[in-house]
């Protein structure tokens, strides 16, 4: 299993990951340039990877995670794979030595003001070329018209029958629906 945060967008083919010698959790390392942060081999959870049936997971009531749980309970099967599978967009400013855009195959849109759909100029460091490029590259996947997922509410057709049942209502209850595009 991969997981993605959903502020994460794939450049290139990530396949070859699921191919890793099982029972381990893979994750990129977490920066720890910050004055505060622990010297740690920490991963960052905006990407990781796991064969869940290869993992014991506690069965006991474990009442309020601490903030660093899934790092102390996966310390000795964690391996530490490339940022280039979860480049924090941090990185650009604060390691720009070790960056190089062309081979990242993972870019998280997790600093302020750096989401696409809601990206803001005005926000520290979201001024810089790179970021406008990677921010550029997003919508110009997003607006690929040969890609099929941004029109498919359009035509009823295509629908599967759960989605044309969202598509035709506005809300469930108190909850308004939104639909997204299909991840295939």
């Amino acid at each position: 299993m991969i997981y993605l945060d959903g502020d994460i967008q794939v450049f290139s083919n990530i396949d070859h990951l699921f191919d890793t010698p099982r029972g381990y959790l893979y994750a990129v390392k977490d920066c720890f340039c910050e004055i505060s942060w622990s010297k740690t081999p920490q991963f960052k959870i905006g990407y990781c990877q796991q064969c869940p049936e290869k993992v014991t997971w506690p069965v006991e009531s474990l009442g309020s995670p601490p903030p660093d749980f899934l790092n102390e309970y996966f310390t000795d099967i964690y391996k530490p794979i490339p940022s280039t599978y979860n480049l924090v967009m941090a990185m650009l400013w604060r390691h720009p030595e070790h960056i190089d855009l062309d081979q990242i195959s993972v870019i998280h849109y997790c600093a302020n003001g750096s989401k696409p759909w809601r990206f803001d100029e005005t926000e520290e460091h979201m001024d810089r070329e790179d970021i406008k490029m990677l921010v550029k590259k997003w919508w110009d996947i997003y607006e690929d018209s040969s890609l099929d997922y941004k029109n498919f509410v359009e035509t009823e057709s295509k629908l599967s029958p759960i989605n044309a049942t969202l598509a035709s209502k506005e809300s469930v209850g108190d909850v308004l629906i939104s639909l997204a595009p299909s991840a295939a």
